[in-house]
């Protein structure tokens, strides 16, 4: 007689769970005017980015009247409502935005080392790869548009106040010398630290004059970096949704055609730049701002000089020269 089979187990079926893709931040350094809002809107026509504009707007505005709001929407956003302004924190900062807008890539053009350091060390975010991005525009450029858009600056230091009183030719030179001392001294510092600072993580270097005259080819590097493809759609990136934080309003007007009420603090010649349609076009208000003797001087600056040569301006294949 035979013994009864013995009866075994059924082993209880193992479900992986599927694992989250890792939390990637397009992390953008530089200064004011560089473009970064620009950047900012082609990267975010992507399907798999979201375009997050000056992201540290969301905490350090948060109380102010209509601050830390997306300039499409403002305040009514349909993302960035009330609640999720309020709910958000340094500790879940990006985790959270990717939680509304659902994408595993997020653009931040808060454009400050010191923030990005900060922000990515603090709880949920010290998971999310950083992928830097410094967006220079050459100094000349630079400082037309400081001088534009800056109301009222004055030299700070004494002795460039002292020679601001001879004259009003004396006053601009001695400004344009002061912006010029504090823009070499903010490369040299950011490019120094940067090994500390960014350590591992991606780096690129984007000219505001590439990104004008080959969008596709100054953008798909990182794109490429971060396992994405250039989509068609980014040819025609302002037709794209976008909720961003701040930005430069001449940019963020042609998302919507709209300047939101703040057209009367435009400059005419600002408002006909960005009026003329949607289209990357090169920034040469320099040449309507200084004098010839003022572009003379920058030009034969030893200081601008050195920065054109530690950012690629020097470069023969630079497009749009000064």
């Amino acid at each position: 007689m035979k013994s009864p089979a013995k009866k075994t187990a059924a082993k209880p079926r193992v479900t992986s769970k599927p694992q989250a893709k890792p939390l990637r931040v397009i992390a953008v350094l530089g200064t004011s005017f560089s473009g970064s809002t620009v950047l900012n809107l082609i990267l975010g026509a992507h399907s798999k980015i979201y375009a997050g504009g000056e992201m540290i707007g969301l905490l350090d505005q948060r109380n102010m009247p209509g601050g830390g709001s997306c300039t499409s929407c403002g305040l009514d956003c349909k993302h960035w409502d009330k609640s999720a302004r309020n709910r958000i924190q340094k500790d879940n900062f990006y985790p959270f935005t990717r939680s509304i807008f659902g994408k595993d890539i997020i653009v931040d053009t808060s454009k400050s080392m010191d923030w990005f350091t900060d922000i990515l060390a603090r709880g949920q975010n010290t998971d999310v790869k950083p992928a830097y991005v410094l967006m220079v525009k050459h100094p000349i450029r630079y400082l037309a548009s400081c001088m534009i858009n800056i109301d009222g600056a004055k030299p700070v230091n004494r002795v460039s106040r002292l020679i601001s009183q001879f004259s009003p030719a004396h006053a601009r030179k001695a400004l344009l010398v002061e912006w010029i001392g504090v823009l070499d001294r903010y490369y040299d510092g950011l490019l120094r630290n940067l090994p500390r600072d960014a350590g591992e993580a991606d780096f690129h270097i984007m000219h505001y004059e590439r990104l004008v005259e080959d969008q596709r080819g100054t953008v798909e590097p990182i794109l490429n970096s971060l396992g994405l493809n250039y989509e068609p759609k980014l040819d025609n990136f302002y037709s794209a949704e976008f909720h961003q934080i701040g930005g430069n309003n001449g940019a963020v007007f042609q998302t919507k055609k709209n300047w939101n009420g703040g057209d009367k603090g435009v400059p005419e010649f600002r408002r006909k730049f960005y009026e003329q349609g949607p289209a990357l076009k090169i920034d040469n208000k320099y040449a309507s701002t200084f004098t010839p003797e003022e572009i003379s001087f920058l030009k034969s600056n030893a200081t601008v000089r050195g920065m054109l040569e530690r950012l690629g301006y020097n470069s023969p294949k630079m497009p749009f020269p000064v």
